[in-house]
């Protein structure tokens, strides 16, 4: 028997505790964001954090997103998501992204203020910037969403709280704190089985019917 025989034996036996990462939720979001600087990197953070959040993605699906593949509407932006863990095929998905209420959060209006500020007009929407402040002409690496994250002054002291999938579980775990049904979350964050998405209505109503908040402590 291997070593690694016997810690299996000793986690099947005892049980392992699931480690799981905080989901940014919208206050996160909001201090996040209000936290940023209104320099070039601060636009391209603010853009990926709302854009990331509101279009529950992947960090593979978030730094894959192409310039060619969005649609400005009247109602937001349309995001062709060309491939996606979900849709192996290949055959795409649109995904909309709407104008938000509050002008800081506004996921379109952040878009729209990087990539005026950036100037770049096709391939790769999220990119690295040098401390030059010159942008890469490629896109960023699925690690690199979770290094924005772990960064940001709101997150400072709390880095190993987070991850880069924080986004996209914040989205759903929100979803469920404001009442969303859980077939459009779901839609958005293109989740085919509802056993995923569940577990993040189990978080959500662990707060919201605590039996001790009424105890009167």
């Amino acid at each position: 028997m291997t070593i690694s025989d016997t810690f299996k034996g000793i986690r099947n036996t005892h049980g392992k505790a699931q480690t799981r990462k905080t989901p940014i939720v919208i206050d996160d979001l909001r201090s996040m964001v209000q936290g940023l600087k209104d320099d070039l990197i601060g636009k391209r953070d603010r853009a990926l954090l709302l854009f990331g959040f509101s279009g529950a993605f992947r960090r593979s699906e978030l730094v894959s997103l192409q310039i060619e593949d969005m649609a400005f509407k009247r109602e937001g932006v349309e995001i062709l998501l060309r491939r996606s863990k979900t849709d192996q095929e290949g055959k795409g998905e649109l995904i909309p992204i709407p104008y938000g209420s509050n002008l800081e959060t506004c996921p379109v209006r952040s878009i729209q203020s990087w990539l005026e500020a950036s100037g770049i007009k096709s391939g790769f929407l999220f990119r690295a910037i040098n401390k030059h402040g010159h942008v890469s002409q490629k896109g960023m690496s699925p690690a690199s969403i979770a290094f924005i994250i772990k960064r940001n002054a709101y997150i400072k002291g709390k880095e190993m709280q987070f991850s880069g999938h924080s986004l996209r579980a914040g989205f759903c775990t929100q979803s469920a704190l404001s009442g969303v049904a859980s077939h459009a979350s779901m839609r958005q964050a293109r989740q085919k089985k509802f056993e995923t998405h569940q577990k993040y209505i189990r978080i959500a109503d662990m707060w919201k019917e605590c039996a001790a908040t009424k105890l009167g402590l």
